[in-house]
């Protein structure tokens, strides 16, 4: 027999009684140095800072992390790139290493590494940091909860990481054009450009490089609220939630996936209604009848993402309440 547990791990139970948990075939063999200072990717006087070709960046529109704030980092080996793919999805290649720190309240917590092996395989750490802010702990492959000055904080296991970091997602999240078509301040030299065009000058791209356009800001109120909401829906669900991904039912919600495709509007939900009768995933001009609106919108019961948050968004819950309720109809 097979189960699974909150965390999302799967176990098997053999006839004799032993129970065993699975592990993600993907995943490498670990043996990620025990400290974060002992990577390579940080300054080895100021673990706080980035190592030297560590390249900072950052997203569009953000996933939502239970209000965490976020600085991350991207490091390739010499002479490597980073495949685009038509959709603009990027790939990390071999060697290739993906770091982001977690802050609350302006301390930083967590710093969780995707790493994409010499034999092609991907794999995630997470470091604890001190109270001194000097170092991090590698954290167990088991991971752990913590209370973090009063934010009820996960750091995943090996495996968890591999829920959101699916195969049909191209196992990186962030990546995209999408998400890198955008303005940043580089901290080392104080100037402002467009990162896409950045990273395709230091000749780090390959691929299709053409741009497309970039995710609005959920609050981005110059931009088209269905734009918004299925910008939203992209960044936050589409990793699970697409052809061949490992998220229940048929939805595909890809940014460039046509409505009338991604089976969402009055579907019938699958996996439950959540106490109310007649509720569609989404139900036009309905948003408190919607599931998807439901699922998302609180902690409580049977709630999207089902691991890594444990706080609604309810900026993103009101726009799409807002979204759903200005339909009309189905395409």
């Amino acid at each position: 027999a097979f189960g699974q547990d909150n965390q999302g791990e799967i176990y098997a139970a053999r006839e004799n009684g032993n129970i065993e948990k699975l592990e993600d075939a993907m995943a490498g063999q670990g043996g990620f140095p025990d400290l974060l200072s002992k990577t390579g990717c940080v300054s080895p006087t100021d673990a706080k800072q980035p190592a030297s070709g560590v390249i900072p960046f950052s997203v569009a529109l953000p996933f939502w992390s239970d209000g965490a704030e976020k600085e991350r980092f991207l490091a390739l080996p010499d002479d490597k790139t980073l495949e685009i793919a038509a959709d603009g999805d990027f790939t990390l290649p071999i060697g290739g290493v993906t770091m982001k720190n977690f802050r609350w309240q302006g301390k930083l917590f967590e710093t969780r590494f995707f790493v994409r092996h010499n034999d092609g395989s991907y794999y995630g750490y997470s470091y604890e940091w001190n109270a001194d802010q000097t170092d991090a702990t590698l954290v167990n492959q088991n991971g752990k909860d913590k209370d973090v000055g009063g934010l009820a904080w996960t750091y995943p296991s090996r495996t968890a990481c591999f829920t959101c970091h699916s195969e049909a997602a191209g196992r990186s999240l962030g990546l995209e054009t999408r998400q890198l078509n955008s303005v940043a301040t580089y901290a080392s030299t104080g100037l402002k450009a467009n990162q896409f065009n950045t990273l395709k000058h230091l000749g780090m791209l390959s691929g299709d490089t053409k741009l497309l356009e970039p995710f609005p800001a959920k609050d981005d109120v110059m931009a088209p609220i269905d734009t918004r909401a299925r910008a939203y829906l992209a960044a936050n669900c589409s990793n699970c939630h697409r052809p061949n991904g490992p998220g229940r039912g048929k939805l595909n919600v890809l940014f460039d996936t046509p409505f009338k495709d991604t089976n969402v509007c009055n579907g019938v939900p699958e996996q439950g209604d959540l106490g109310v009768a007649g509720s569609l995933l989404i139900k036009p001009g309905a948003h408190a009848s919607s599931v998807l609106w439901l699922r998302m919108s609180q902690r409580k019961k049977s709630f999207m993402p089902p691991t890594a948050s444990k706080i609604a968004d309810q900026k993103g819950a009101d726009l799409l309440a807002q979204w759903i309720d200005g339909l009309t109809a189905c395409p």
